[in-house]
This record gives structure tokens, sequence and C-alpha cells, in this order.
């Protein structure tokens, strides 16, 4: 669909406006390109530019980073991961799938993003730009430790003392393997401190997705998930790349005069599902787009006048407001179908297509009755009926 392209492309525009900035991408194995935008062709070869983990200028105020994913993860979840590979074999499970059973699920991209927050931290860049996808398994494994409310930490230590004391005596009873010490220190560090900084960048107003996609049913259906997610999470939105659309020559083409024709369809369904969120268009090129002036070419077009590094839009965030009878908590979902709500300790919980999130009441609201809940507006919203009696501000 052409992230890498529109990520590339950001960062170069933003480069040439005045911008120190740095872009990423994780170095994993991509298909063959060849859409126009050059979206599965990979950094490297979107910038001409041979690129590794280390930042490499590319252009005047323009650095760029391709992650080794594979081996971020080994310095995050090494011995964890050989700790549960050696448990899965001596269980009489294949290796080779051991191994992969012992990868947790979304963790290749958190150990991405994980990366990112290093070179965020450092202060050197003014924006970085990460091509990414939104996979929901990391989102959900990176809110993980904020969820459990610190019930698994406490285990965790629990089960880090018993192993200390009784592993070395156990080890010589037992035929399945124990794990040491260090690796309950691993997975503390990994959950309860690196993830919780990681959560809290993702969710600063400083920190904005673009959803990019093309005018297809498929394309617009996942990008309507990823946008439910982000709301799920509190990641915000602020804009929505609209890539492959045919430029106006094809419209005096006759082949191409009913894509041209379509063009127009495709763009109002976008703009109203996205709604109010602006929508960026990138127009199809004539072939896959590689290399620094063709990248400026289609930034240009693209940001027509918006500032590439510029929040374009404040995306819906929960709200809290006063009402008549009471109190309104107003929470972003959109495009959800079916969604489970609850009250628990003075928190909302909110269940959609197994994906849980947490949010904590304000002290005024957290001890008033639940009055009743709507969704409109791709908006959850709670009503709380008022005991003027018992209220305590």
């Amino acid at each position: 669909v052409g992230k890498t392209t529109t990520a590339a492309a950001t960062a170069l525009c933003a480069a040439r406006r005045g911008q120190r900035a740095l872009v990423v991408s994780a170095a994993a194995a991509r298909g063959p390109g060849g859409d126009g935008t050059g979206g599965a062709e990979g950094l490297g070869s979107v910038l001409q530019r041979r690129l590794s983990s280390r930042a490499t200028r590319v252009a005047t105020r323009l650095d760029a980073v391709e992650i080794d994913t594979r081996g971020e993860l080994k310095r995050h979840w090494s011995r964890a991961h050989s700790f549960f590979a050696s448990l899965f074999r001596a269980e009489g499970i294949d290796e080779i799938v051991a191994e992969e059973l012992a990868l947790l699920p979304g963790a290749e991209e958190l150990a991405t993003l994980l990366a990112v927050r290093e070179h965020a931290e450092r202060g050197s860049y003014d924006l970085v730009v990460v091509d990414c996808t939104p996979a929901d398994a990391a989102l959900r494994l990176l809110t993980f430790p904020r969820m459990s409310r610190g019930a698994p930490r406490f285990l965790l230590h629990v089960q880090r003392a018993i192993a200390t004391a009784i592993g070395p005596l156990a080890r010589g009873v037992l035929s399945a393997p124990l794990p040491e010490a260090r690796v309950f220190r691993d997975i503390d560090t990994l959950f309860h401190r690196a993830f919780h900084a990681l959560y809290d960048l993702l969710v600063s107003p400083e920190t904005t997705v673009r959803l990019v996609l093309t005018p297809d049913a498929s394309s617009i259906a996942e990008a309507r998930r990823a946008h439910t997610d982000l709301c799920l999470f509190s990641l915000g939105c602020d804009a929505v790349v609209l890539n492959h659309l045919y430029p106006p020559a094809a419209a005096r083409e006759p082949f191409f005069r009913a894509w041209w024709s379509a063009r127009g369809e495709h763009e109002a369904e976008v703009a109203e599902l996205f709604a109010p969120l602006p929508v960026l268009r990138g127009l199809l090129q004539e072939q896959a787009i590689s290399g620094l002036e063709p990248l400026g070419r289609f930034a240009e077009g693209l940001f027509e006048g918006r500032e590439p590094a510029a929040t374009l839009s404040e995306g819906p965030r929960v709200r809290f407001r006063s009402a008549d009878t009471g109190f309104i908590a107003e929470i972003p979902l959109p495009h959800a179908r079916e969604a489970k709500v609850g009250l628990i300790d003075g928190e909302v919980l909110v269940t959609h297509e197994g994906a849980r999130r947490r949010v904590r009441l304000p002290r005024s609201l957290a001890s008033l009755p639940l009055e009743g809940a709507d969704y409109r507006d791709n908006t959850i919203v709670l009503r709380f009926r008022e005991d003027r009696g018992a209220l305590c501000m």
C-alpha cells in the first residue's frame, strides 16, 4: 500500500523544510514491489542507500535506519526465549516449532519500537518517522503491564525468589528445565520498565499515527480495524494517506476512464469513514518510486499546503463532561460493531473483539451509578447519574 514510500517521503519533506529527521523501518524480508509507490521494496531500496541498524546520513538533515528485529528481540528476550524453547523441547515438541512458540506474539514489532524509543530519547532529531504495521498483538502485549494492575509482577518476584532458593536442588531431580533468576529479571525489565516507557511515548501528544491505505475494499477494511485498535489503546491518529489514486491524465484514456470515475467514489468513502481525519492523496506513479528526487516530488504532491512534521488534526480522545443529570464519559471506538462495557473498581473496562482496555474514571465519577450506555458517532457514551447527597468533589 506504499507505507515505506510514504514514511520516507514524509521524513525527506520535513528535512528539506529544515527539520532534523530520522526514518526507521524494520529490516524484515519483503516481497517484490512494483506497485507504483515502492512500498514493498524496503527502505534501503526506496532511498537507494545501503542501510543498517546504525543511523546513515542519506540527505541533508535526513538519516535512515533499518532495525534488525531479530537482533533487537535477542537483546531483550534471549534468556527467556532460550528457557521457554528448552521447556517446549523437553515436552517433545520439535526444535524449530519450539523456537517459534517461544517468541511472544507481536514481539518483533515491539522490538522495533523499543529501538525507535532509544533513538527518540537521544534528542538528536526533531522528527522520527517509523514505517511499521499496527499489529493488534503488539498493542495488546504492550498494554499488558497496565491491564494486569501489578498482580503478575508480584507473582514474578515470588517465582524468582522460589527459583533462586530451590533451583539448584530441583535441577538434580527434575528432567524439565527450570528458569534461572536472571530469566525472571529480564522478563520483569522488559514488561514493567521498557514497555511502560514505550507506552508512555506512544500515547504522548507528541506522537501520532498516519494510516496508509489504497482504494480497495480489503485495504479500507484493514485500515478501519487498525483505527479501532489505535483508539482502543489511546494512540492518536492525525491523518489518513490514500495511495494509488489515478492522476487526472487517466481520464483522457478510454481504458482508464472507468477507474478515474471510481476514484471520486473511493475518496468520498474514505473521507466519510475516517472523518474528521484529513485525507492525504498519493497519486499512482508511472513506476516504483526510488531515489530522493522522485520521493521529493511525491512528497510535495502528498503534503501540498501542509507541514509533514505537524500534527494535522487532533484525533478523538477519552473525554469527560458534565450533563444536566450527572456526568458523561465519551470513549472513542470507531468502526466497532459490538463492544462490552463494565465498571470495575472505579474503572471502565471496554472489551472489543478480544482486546480489553481499562479507562480510569475521575474520582467525581468513580462512585456514581451508571445510568446507561450508548454507541453513537463512533463513540461509546456512558451516562452517570449524580447523587447530590453523596457526591464528594
